[in-house]
């Protein structure tokens, strides 16, 4: 058996050694330590194409009002926002997370976020924009009130939302990683930040992405966005000679070395 990534070997390993318990070649099963962050299915960043499809899918989760995800899902590819942080965004409750559009920025109490501190962090743009579209008299409360099947009068708790989301993603068939043995992930709330981070690679410093994700890290930024970056970088480069990724003969490309400017002694 070959494989190309040692959590590959792993995982097969793991399977050996629970077949030979059970075939009484072994007594105990040994343990398999996973390198950290490999054993898990993660995911990448939507495109805009599939953000639309999950957009026209909203109404399949049979929620009371489709129009209230359809808003939420917006608001997740303007932001950037964790799908825990935007059903805690609140128009006004400066106890929590709050909208100060004047100065278009989030405020984050220590209590609110994964950092764990007071922070005000800047909106983006077109997530500014997409709330200012908001009438002014409809600017209270929460800013995301997604609904259930039924109204409980209680807010949706985040796992609920989250396996919501992926229902959606689901049928709008949109696979954002799967395991050796098959297992599919479909879009979550998470792939939708992972999609802010990669557009906004592509406009700004790591700087100035850090602020924008609210990583506590610049490494983190650069570990998740920079590596995708550069991937999208060479792709750019290569269609703007017209050519692809692998072409390895010059003389079938445009030009050749001859054409290059000399350089004077």
């Amino acid at each position: 058996h070959s494989f190309s990534t040692y959590p590959q070997a792993l995982r097969f390993l793991a399977v050996v050694y629970n077949w030979a318990v059970k075939q009484g070649f072994i007594p105990v099963c040994p343990s398999v330590a996973m390198p950290k962050g490999t054993d898990a299915m993660k995911g990448r960043p939507i495109t805009e194409e599939e953000f639309d499809r999950m957009i026209e899918k909203a109404d399949c989760i049979g929620a009371k009002d489709p129009e209230e995800w359809r808003f939420l899902l917006r608001g997740l590819w303007w932001s950037g926002l964790r799908l825990g942080e935007a059903l805690k965004l609140h128009w006004t409750d400066e106890n929590h997370m709050c909208v100060d559009l004047d100065n278009e920025l989030i405020i984050m109490q220590a209590h609110s976020h994964k950092a764990k501190r007071y922070t005000e962090s800047p909106m983006a743009p077109e997530f500014a924009d997409m709330l200012r579209n908001v009438p002014a008299e409809n600017r209270e409360g929460f800013v995301f009130n997604p609904l259930g099947f039924r109204d409980m009068g209680t807010r949706l708790r985040t796992d609920t939302a989250s396996k919501l989301i992926v229902k959606i993603g689901k049928k709008a068939q949109i696979k954002v990683a799967e395991t050796d043995e098959g297992k599919v992930k479909y879009a979550s709330a998470h792939d939708f930040r992972r999609a802010f981070g990669f557009r906004w690679s592509r406009r700004v410093s790591s700087t100035l992405l850090k602020e924008l994700m609210r990583h506590k890290n610049i490494a983190t930024t650069e570990k998740f966005y920079v590596g995708q970056n550069a991937k999208d970088t060479v792709k750019r480069l290569r269609e703007s000679l017209g050519t692809s990724l692998g072409t390895s003969d010059p003389k079938t490309e445009k030009g050749t070395h001859d054409e290059l400017p000399q350089v004077p002694n």
